[in-house]
């Protein structure tokens, strides 16, 4: 009688519902796995996402690494600064847009490292590259508004962006 559906002796066949309670507990498991993966981390980056909870209290200059006019990174964490936009850097379209680029990123670096403190403010959404969208605050004035009035940036809240080969 070995072998038979239900043999109390652990024949090698196993009742019907038990083999479908299995199958249903091996498929059950990793996709609970994936949905708690997939609500805890960034899709597009596969990283936790920053929240206020990750920012430390207190942030040195050291902590932030400047990636252009409008973008730092804090930790492993790219933040995309808010309400302004800069001249690209990296794929600027003509030489006056790197130089405005470059001009930009070196006037934030110089913000950050002479500032007696910063305040990064996290919004906890992401923008299409995946980064986290925030505002960066040096001795308690936006550094988009200060880029602005500098000429070095322009006001951005979405959309299209207007370009910097033009030159104006």
């Amino acid at each position: 009688m070995a072998g038979v559906a239900g043999d109390w002796r652990g024949g090698p066949l196993l009742p019907v519902y038990t083999v479908i309670q299995k199958r249903v507990a091996w498929l059950f498991v990793p996709a609970m796995l994936l949905m708690v993966g997939w609500v805890a981390t960034d899709q597009k980056a596969n990283r936790v996402v920053p929240s206020m909870s990750t920012v430390p209290s207190t942030i040195r200059a050291q902590d932030i690494r400047v990636v252009d006019g409008d973008t730092i990174a804090l930790g492993a964490h790219n933040i995309r600064l808010m309400g302004f936009d800069t001249p690209e850097t990296y794929r600027a379209k003509c030489t006056f847009e790197r130089n405005r680029g470059d001009a930009a990123t070196k006037r934030l670096r110089n913000l950050v490292n002479g500032a007696n403190t910063l305040d990064v403010r996290l919004t906890g959404r992401r923008d299409k590259f995946g980064r986290g969208l925030g505002g960066l605050y040096v001795d308690g004035r936006d550094v988009g508004a200060l880029l602005i009035e500098e000429g070095l940036a322009r006001p951005y809240h979405g959309g299209t962006r207007q370009g910097w080969c033009d030159g104006t």
